[in-house]
C-alpha cells in the first residue's frame, strides 16, 4: 500500500468519525412534553447571550428583551408546545421545545430545520418584590 493510499485511507477514517459524532450530537435534544415545558421554562430566562432575551415569569408573563426596547406579553403551554404572545396583542407564535443541558431550540412543527436556538439560565434581572407602601 502507497503513502498515498494510507493518507486517503485515514482522511476517510477521519471524516467517518466526524459524521458520526456530528449525528450523533444532534441526536442529543429531546423534545418535551407540556408538563416538561412549564416546569423547565417558568422562571427562566431564554437567550442567545448577546442580543436578546426573554424571561418566562411564573404565571405566564413574557419580558423580552431586544437590542434595548423591552416588551411585555404573554406565554402558556398548550398540547406539548410554548406559546408565546411577545406583544400582547393575542397574537401567538406556538413552537415545540427540544433541549440538550441548557441548549434549547424553540421548532416551529412546518419548520423543524430552522430552530431558534439559545441558552436557558436563571434570569439575569431577577424581579424584585414590590414594597407595601
Amino acid at each position: 500500500m502507497s503513502v498515498a493510499d494510507r493518507a486517503a485511507r485515514i482522511c476517510m477514517l477521519m471524516l467517518m468519525v466526524f459524521a458520526a459524532s456530528s449525528s450523533a450530537g444532534a441526536d442529543a435534544f429531546r423534545k418535551l412534553t407540556g408538563g416538561q415545558i412549564a416546569s423547565k421554562l417558568g422562571g427562566m430566562e431564554f437567550t442567545d447571550e448577546v442580543h436578546w432575551r426573554e424571561v418566562y415569569d411564573r404565571g405566564g408573563v413574557l419580558r423580552t428583551f431586544d437590542m434595548g426596547k423591552t416588551r411585555i406579553g404573554k406565554w402558556r403551554v398548550a398540547a406539548d408546545r410554548v406559546c408565546v404572545d411577545r406583544e400582547g396583542t393575542g397574537s401567538e407564535d406556538c413552537y415545540q421545545l427540544w433541549i440538550e443541558g441548557n441548549h434549547v431550540e424553540m421548532r416551529r412543527e412546518a419548520d423543524e430545520h430552522d430552530p431558534a436556538p439559545g441558552i436557558l439560565r436563571k434570569p439575569t434581572d431577577p424581579v424584585k418584590p414590590r414594597s407595601k407602601n
